[in-house]
């Protein structure tokens, strides 16, 4: 069967200046702000994070006051301590009677995800850090 063979239309003269003069500024735009646009989906991250990316203090001289950062630090261990307390901080009740031998099972469960695998007090102090220093 004899293949039909199409033009090359990579060759033709109006389709090389068409590409140049619509496409090739539409991409350098495209790219231009994708960069911006990553740039800032970056800060973003930092901020969710409590990643300090650039110092808020723009003067000449570099202030920084102990009693400050001490009680910032109180702030944020007093309340990790009341939001996760090392005792026994939630409960578990059995709806029935039946039920009730699996109450032990299901504190122990919910003890082992938000101490070990969710790591609840570790992750939450950037973000209490964060709230005590800027606020609500």
């Amino acid at each position: 069967m004899a293949r039909l063979l199409q033009p090359n239309l990579a060759d033709e003269k109006r389709i090389i200046t068409r590409c140049t003069e619509e496409l090739v500024p539409l991409i350098r735009h495209v790219r231009r702000d994708r960069k911006t646009l990553r740039e800032t989906w970056l800060r973003y991250l930092r901020i969710w994070g409590a990643v300090p990316d650039q110092e808020s203090y723009h003067g000449r001289m570099q202030t920084y006051l102990p009693v400050v950062r001490r009680a910032l630090e109180t702030w944020t261990q007093r309340i990790l301590r009341d939001l996760c307390p090392s005792e026994d901080w939630f409960a578990a009740r059995a709806l029935r009677e039946s039920l009730e031998r699996r109450v032990p099972i299901v504190k122990a469960l919910f003890q082992y995800f938000f101490t070990t695998h969710m790591r609840l007090r570790r992750h939450a102090k950037p973000w209490v850090r964060q709230l005590v220093t800027l606020g609500t």
